[in-house]
């Protein structure tokens, strides 16, 4: 396998230094580094990942104090309105006198107000149950009539109050939203890492399919250089009489069609070169060295092992736990002929006086209430069971999915092994068998050298020699890339 790697390598290099480019030389864990840092998936899974992250914080920041200021600017307004004013006077005599009362006269009259308003909130989760809360507000209020037959306003109102809202029985909606805050930050995660495995895998994949295509490459281009030898071996026998014309001929057709697979090839290279470039996130002008020479290993894993690592590992398995999870969360939320009962206690109190200073001083709190409520659906027509009943049916067929993916992810286990046990077979048969091949092939180099045999005889050495190559060539790299698939399934990188 040395010569078919240099021989590969050589390709690269010489296309690079034609090309005028930089070489950037990789192996197969720099290939793996470079695809979950700088390729385009690696990217999207780095700002989905910062999303969920920047998700899970915002949530959980609800159990922080949250204080909100609401201040309104003074705000001007006009009333207009036809009421009772003071009138002229009606004087009357009588035996005892004279007597005077107002007439009664209707105008229009002109409120005009003058109204600012401050609050400041606070709200607290409880660290078992509930919620608190406080306030406290300034509401300055000018108020004047014209005409001025009522006293103008010109005071504030100062109010201060704290109060504690438990939810005693059925659904606190702020904790259930932390706690499924928490899981699905959990399943973006989980997510993330499944994705990541996947992109190793992806990138492994390309690597060993560029390095076939480089190590084909190679061996094509031996046969070429084999054949052209032939070619002119068979020049000279034709000119010397020692080999019939179209002998030559044929070896002519030969050479050109394994000359043209040859460009195929080539450009078939530098396809997967390019494609492989924009998945790294390499410059599309530099130039590909893959710089590792794989070497061959034996890997000895049960299938019963493998299966219990997939088992523990696998991120599906995880996802659809907490998926049921929440499912179920939000069924008890849910749940028809649980009653809702909460209690409120609220303290505080208000002044209101001429000068705000003055309303600070007064005010007390002498406000203590206690509130508690019940709501319990007493008849909805049977829906609220229904619904129920479908949604304890969607978390049963889910759990079936759950179990169905289970099995598939054994079977995918036991394929992968049975696979890398398979590449590893076929590894060893193919190496046993090359070197068998190669001695055939000087052989019959030596005869064809000699005269003692035809064109077809040698031809087909060379045939035989360039499968046999290429099947041990093709044998390691599924080696390599059964193993890769093998650590996906099971999510295990060290095996």
């Amino acid at each position: 396998m040395r010569w078919i790697w240099i021989a590969a390598v050589a390709c690269f290099v010489s296309a690079a230094a034609h090309a005028g480019a930089e070489v950037v030389a990789v192996d197969l864990e720099e290939a793996v580094r470079r695809a979950q840092e700088r390729s385009p998936t690696a990217r999207k899974l780095a700002v989905e990942e910062r999303r969920a992250n920047l998700s899970y914080t915002a949530v959980r920041r609800t159990q922080h104090p949250q204080l909100t200021l609401d201040m309104r600017a003074p705000m001007v307004s006009q009333q207009f309105a036809v009421e009772s004013i003071p009138g002229p006077t009606d004087t009357v005599q009588t035996e005892t006198g004279p007597v005077t009362f107002p007439r009664q006269v209707f105008g229009k009259t002109t409120t005009t107000r003058t109204n600012a308003a401050t609050e400041l909130r606070l709200r607290q989760l409880l660290p078992w149950r509930g919620m608190l809360h406080a306030s406290s507000s300034i509401f300055y209020r000018d108020e004047e009539t014209d005409p001025n037959f009522r006293d103008p306003r010109n005071d504030y109102t100062v109010n201060a109050e704290v109060g504690i809202d438990v939810t005693l029985v059925g659904d606190d909606s702020d904790r259930r939203q932390l706690e499924r805050s928490l899981v699905e930050h959990e399943m973006a995660l989980e997510r993330e890492e499944m994705a990541r495995a996947q992109l190793t895998f992806e990138a492994t994949s390309r690597y060993l399919s560029l390095l076939r295509a480089s190590l084909s490459l190679g061996i094509v281009r031996a046969a070429v250089e084999q054949t052209a030898r032939a070619h002119d071996q068979a020049e000279r026998k034709v000119a010397q009489g020692l080999l019939p014309e179209v002998e030559f001929l044929r070896m002519q057709v030969i050479l050109s069609e394994r000359r043209a697979r040859l460009a195929e090839t080539e450009t078939q290279l530098a396809r997967q070169s390019d494609a492989f470039k924009v998945f790294l996130g390499v410059a599309l002008s530099d130039s590909l060295l893959l710089s590792e020479e794989l070497e061959p290993f034996e890997l000895d894993l049960a299938v019963e092992d493998a299966v219990r690592f997939a088992l523990r590992r696998r991120t599906e398995i995880g996802l659809g736990e907490r998926e049921l999870a929440l499912l179920e969360m939000d069924r008890r939320a849910r749940r028809p002929w649980i009653p809702q009962i909460a209690l409120s206690i609220l303290y505080g109190g208000g002044a209101a006086e001429s000068s705000l200073d003055r309303a600070i001083r007064e005010l007390s709190a002498n406000n203590l209430s206690f509130q508690l409520s019940l709501q319990f659906p007493i008849w909805d027509g049977g829906r609220a069971t229904l619904a129920e009943e479908m949604e304890r049916a969607g978390i049963r067929l889910r759990e079936l999915e759950l179990e169905d993916q289970t099995r598939n992810i054994e079977l995918e286990v036991r394929d992968a092994v049975r696979q890398l046990q398979d590449a590893q077979r076929r590894r060893r048969l193919f190496e046993a068998s090359a070197a068998l091949a190669e001695e055939s092939l000087r052989i019959s180099t030596e005869r064809f050298e000699r005269g003692l045999l035809d064109t077809d005889g040698f031809l087909s050495a060379q045939t035989e020699v360039a499968s046999v190559r290429l099947g041990l060539s093709g044998a390691l790299l599924d080696l390599y890339q059964a193993r890769a698939r093998l650590r996906l399934v099971t999510m295990s990188p060290d095996l």
